[in-house]
């Protein structure tokens, strides 16, 4: 943060994508979803093999039932474990906020977006893996990482002097 750098071996960037698919992957948000997934799958399969039981189920209560794993955001921990050699191609670059405002985070700190699959308007969805995709982490309040794929952007600006270019970043955050 202090060099407003990025590390200078390949193995120090190789654990700096793994750090932004890991803090994609343990959010409460991820954990949320996952439990909703599964939660939509085990009703929609009850309701096509059991219909009956399925009517007394969702009867019983405001939404009848749900699916709360103890560790939800396992299977996402796991799949970025995985999907590492998938973004080892993708640049990184920090983007330097020069602003009068500052970056903002949450819990849910990392932003995963494809710009390509917006501007085309792709109704599907979009993975870790997919062209197009960025990522961007704030890391303090003046410095974000952006992971993207450089096949589809030219990363000119890296030093962000805008207050509303960073106001449409924090938007995301």
């Amino acid at each position: 943060i202090e060099t407003e750098r990025l590390p200078d071996t390949n193995s120090d960037l190789v654990w700096l994508r793994y750090f932004m698919l890991i803090s994609s992957a343990r959010t409460l948000k991820r954990g949320n979803q996952i439990n909703d997934d599964y939660t939509s799958l085990i009703k929609k399969l009850l309701e096509m093999e059991e219909p009956e039981l399925f009517e007394r189920v969702m009867s019983a209560g405001e939404d009848g039932f749900s699916v709360k794993m103890n560790y939800p955001t396992l299977p996402f921990i796991n799949a970025a474990q995985q999907c590492l050699p998938i973004v080892i191609d993708l640049k990184l670059d920090l983007l330097i906020n020069r602003s009068a405002i500052d970056y903002v985070t949450s819990d849910n700190p990392t932003v995963f977006y494809n710009q390509l699959f917006q501007e085309k308007n792709l109704s599907r969805g979009f993975g870790w893996g997919e062209y197009g995709i960025q990522f961007i982490i704030p890391i303090s309040p003046r410095i974000a990482i952006c992971m993207y794929d450089s096949e589809v952007y030219d990363m000119k600006e890296k030093i962000l002097n805008s207050n509303s270019t960073i106001n449409k970043l924090n938007e995301f955050f």
